[in-house]
């Protein structure tokens, strides 16, 4: 299964890139909805007085939880974040659109090393649509991508990651073949 990397990443983002410190989350259950607020004077300071932190320029921002998912766009959900390489899915022709707020699909990468060998086994032989194997990857080893947990983030936060490898034109097919059997279970009728 060589010939899955080019010797160097690509010049730019693209499809099949694996980036090395991903920020993916997942929204806990059940959902603690959060609104973005400023601190009020009075606010800052009691909690001026409270530590010894002198108050950024401008007010401190806090989140306050709420009963039901606020409307506004300065809200969220608790969630747990944590970072480890993930594999670029978008297609190129959707990387390089300019002028929106971009966000590209990625998937989690993990080491094929903590897989028991019958689970190896498959997916390596390719008998699990939504696990994608990864041979060889440049500074990781064997790996494998998890397309069930794959999610959109914003392009302005992954294009400053390291990128540890880019896949052959070869590899990209493969990948393609992968995201059509995971996505219309073609291999199951």
């Amino acid at each position: 299964m060589s010939g899955w990397w080019l010797g160097e990443p690509a010049s730019e983002l693209s499809q099949g890139d694996v980036l090395e410190a991903v920020p993916f989350s997942d929204v806990y259950i059940p959902e603690i909805f959060l609104e973005k607020r400023s601190l009020s004077r009075a606010d800052e300071q009691l909690l001026a007085e409270a530590s010894s932190e002198t108050p950024p320029k401008g007010g401190r921002i806090v989140w306050v939880r709420r009963d039901a998912c606020p409307t506004a766009n300065e809200s969220g959900c608790l969630a747990a974040v944590w970072a480890q390489p993930g594999i670029v899915l978008s297609h190129d022709c959707e990387i390089d659109k300019p002028g929106r707020r971009l966000r590209i699909h990625v998937a989690p990468v993990h080491l094929a090393s903590r897989l028991d060998g019958n689970a190896r086994e498959a997916i390596f032989a390719q008998r699990r649509p939504a696990l994608m194997p990864l041979p060889e990857v440049p500074q990781l080893g064997d790996c494998y991508a998890d397309l069930r947990q794959g999610m959109p983030i914003l392009h302005g936060r992954l294009k400053d990651l390291n990128r540890m490898a880019s896949m052959t034109e070869a590899a990209r097919g493969r990948l393609w073949a992968q995201l059509i059997a995971f996505y219309s279970r073609l291999e199951d009728n």
